[in-house]
């Protein structure tokens, strides 16, 4: 099973210093980690975006999330509850 931090990083679209390109992860966006789920917000991610074209990182019990585009409402509320 893939852990947060082994999907923070991702394996594309990567520029030389490890960072991602800036057109490719554009959008920036903090989720709570109260109540979300985080096997479901990592299989969301997948399912919308694939490896390696989102970024996941905790930091005071936020989700700071970098995608092409930012997670709707609804997709946001489809992590919620174990």
């Amino acid at each position: 099973m893939e852990s947060l931090e082994g999907s923070q990083y991702g394996n594309a679209n990567l520029q030389p210093d490890g960072s991602a390109s800036a057109p490719e992860l554009a959008s920036s966006q903090e989720v709570p980690m109260r109540d979300t789920n985080p096997l479901k917000l990592m299989a969301l991610l997948r399912k919308q975006f694939g490896l390696g074209r989102y970024q996941i990182s905790m930091v005071q019990s936020v989700y700071n999330i970098r995608t092409p585009r930012r997670l709707s409402l609804d997709e946001i509320a489809q992590c919620r509850g174990f």
